[in-house]
């Protein structure tokens, strides 16, 4: 068992990944190498422990041997390669991160045969879950969305502009961001996430990265991932928290499908009153304006800062 662990532990980056944590700015004193007799209580991984999950990976509700409750992020897929490299990737990023509105990362797991990914464990849903209605027993208020959309404008400041290294997280929607017990955003999945030199202003990358409907279109179209991109797609949060409506939508009632583009042409028209969420409307006419500008300012391909 311990042979097998070690066997695990190497081939899951563990020697790697001490390398890179020791060459970079990193909090390493902050991210623990747990073994896998700490980790229990995850039910062998059973689906009905599953918390979220995409197309590559799952995360499961589990708990650590002091009895503190975790979320435990696992692939699907055995990919030496690609797999390997965005998990080392994720684990330095979020060594270099500390911040209430960023999900916190305990440590990693090496000694399995996929290598586990621990976080601080956040108990309430998605974003993307309240404002489309999923979480019907608590509906968010406008004094909620406004609380909301207040922190997750603070996000991409912190990761661009007050880490060692500036980090482009290049997926931002509203299903990587957490509401914890009080309500409070937890931005998180840094799997895509890169960090660049200071004097670089974009990451050119061979493939797109991200979710259609929060996609930078000059991204989509130049395959240069600039800090605006990240900020794009805060943009289109901002939507989502005003309208309630689908990012990418064929059954809205008026074209275009994206949300991004229904809603800067409904601003532009004088129409934000019509496609604001009814429930939100009791809100200060002033702050809901506020809001909606702050959204455009973000979509603004030509806004550079």
């Amino acid at each position: 068992m311990i042979k097998q662990k070690n066997k695990f532990f190497k081939r899951n980056g563990g020697l790697l990944l001490r390398q890179q944590l020791s060459s970079h700015e990193a909090n390493v004193e902050n991210i623990k190498l747990i073994n896998s007799n700490e980790l229990e209580d995850t039910d062998n991984f059973n689906e009905n422990r599953i918390l979220g999950e995409g197309g590559q990976d799952a995360v499961y509700k589990g708990m650590l041997v002091e009895g503190r409750i975790v979320a435990v992020k696992k692939s699907k897929v055995i990919d030496k390669g690609k797999q390997l490299e965005e998990f080392i990737y994720e684990v330095i990023i979020l060594s270099q991160l500390n911040h209430v509105n960023v999900v916190k990362l305990i440590g990693c797991c090496l000694e399995m045969e996929v290598p586990l990914l621990v976080y601080e464990y956040v108990p309430n849903e998605t974003l993307f879950q309240y404002v489309n209605g999923l979480v019907e027993e608590i509906p968010l208020t406008w004094d909620m969305r406004l609380r909301i959309a207040t922190k997750v404008a603070g996000a991409p400041f912190y990761i661009h502009s007050t880490t060692s290294t500036p980090i482009y997280h290049q997926d931002i929607k509203s299903t990587n961001i957490l509401l914890d017990d009080k309500y409070r955003v937890k931005v998180a999945d840094f799997g895509t996430s890169r960090s660049i030199t200071v004097d670089q202003t974009h990451l050119t990358t061979s493939l797109v990265h991200g979710t259609f409907g929060y996609l930078d279109p000059e991204y989509f179209q130049l395959s240069q991932f600039t800090k605006k991109s990240d900020v794009y797609s805060f943009g289109v949060v901002f939507d989502e928290l005003l309208t309630s409506e689908k990012t990418i939508s064929s059954t809205r009632t008026q074209e275009p499908r994206s949300l991004a583009v229904y809603f800067i042409q409904s601003v532009e028209q004088n129409n934000l009153f019509d496609i604001i969420d009814s429930q939100i409307l009791e809100g200060k006419k002033e702050d809901i304006i506020a809001v909606a500008n702050l959204a455009i300012r973000c979509l603004n391909l030509n806004e550079k800062k």
